[in-house]
């Protein structure tokens, strides 16, 4: 792939929305969703331009997207991205954010939210006789 092959949607549009390896059709999709992203991970900046937070805010502006479409298409929503967003979550609400209150009971909302689930999950699967719901499964 050379590089002017890998610009965030000016190539799809130089390559007339085709693969420059094979000439299959790129979905209109691709262009929407880095347009999408870039705009996101922007808002920080417009919102809060003077916050050291901008890039913590905008990775999860990133994660955030990649999971509402993952979400979508699949209807699951990936551990390997859940879990790092919920510890990054965590530390930013424990250590709160400049100029705001933090503190370590902040924390316990956090951990509740992924402790509590897990116990009632785990009870109901066997008495139900299936998966719980809660990890992605169908309808």
């Amino acid at each position: 792939v050379r590089a002017w092959e890998n610009i965030p949607v000016l190539s799809w549009w130089l390559l007339r929305r085709r693969c420059a390896g094979c000439r299959g059709v790129i979905s209109a999709r691709y262009p929407l969703v880095e347009l999408g992203g870039a705009g996101l991970m922007a808002l920080p900046l417009w919102l809060r331009p003077q916050t050291p937070w901008l890039l913590f805010e905008g990775a999860v502006f990133g994660i955030l997207l990649a999971l509402a479409l993952i979400d979508y298409d699949h209807r699951l929503l990936p551990d390997d991205l859940t879990l790092p967003l919920l510890a990054a979550g965590a530390l930013a609400y424990v250590y709160g954010r400049p100029g705001g209150p933090g503190g370590p009971l902040r924390g316990w909302g956090v951990f509740c939210c992924r402790a509590i689930p897990r116990p009632i999950r785990w009870r109901a699967g066997p008495a139900a006789g299936a998966e719980a719901r809660g990890r992605g499964g169908g309808p």
